[in-house]
């Protein structure tokens, strides 16, 4: 509803010039963008601050005879704490990848010593993309300083990730 001003005497009331202007819309393509970055940081803000949710570390993979791609969280989800693998995780396919917990720290890890002192997290379900692995009941990350890729087949660390 558009109020629009006349031109009356003096003893009229006088309409506020800015109830007299059409309001300014944005065109359909800026307001469609508006209304999604919108949505995305209340998403993300709901997300973020989601009970039972919570990142206990984060990071990316350090190469060892394989590159590989992507980030990787550990969270924490109603008493219960996974490992996540970002939907950009890539990495050579192998007949026996699996995550490993260490307790050595990142740079101390070889092919010969790899899963010494270290607990298994799961075997790696495919060579990219999101997943998503639960971690074994009663782990303190506290003693476990490194995430480990390695291919149990050929005793070949693929690659490390320091949990801090």
């Amino acid at each position: 509803m558009h109020l629009v001003a006349e031109r009356s005497s003096s003893t009229s009331p006088t309409i506020p010039f800015f109830l007299t202007s059409a309001p300014v819309l944005p065109n359909r393509r800026s307001f469609g963008k508006a209304v999604l970055v919108s949505l995305t940081i209340l998403l993300m803000a709901l997300l973020s601050s989601a009970p039972g949710l919570a990142a206990e570390a984060e990071g990316t993979w350090t190469k060892k005879s394989q590159k590989v791609s992507g980030s990787w969280s550990i969270v924490q989800e109603g008493g219960t704490s996974f490992l996540v693998l970002d939907s950009s995780f890539k990495t050579r396919s192998a007949p026996d990848l699996k995550l490993f917990l260490s307790k050595r720290a990142p740079g101390d890890v070889t092919n010969k010593n790899a899963t010494g002192e270290a607990r298994l997290i799961a075997q790696l379900e495919k060579s990219s993309g999101a997943q998503r692995y639960e971690l074994p009941a009663g782990v303190d990350l506290a003693e476990y300083p490194t995430l480990v890729l390695h291919c149990e087949k050929y005793s070949k660390l693929w690659a490390v990730a320091a949990i801090e």
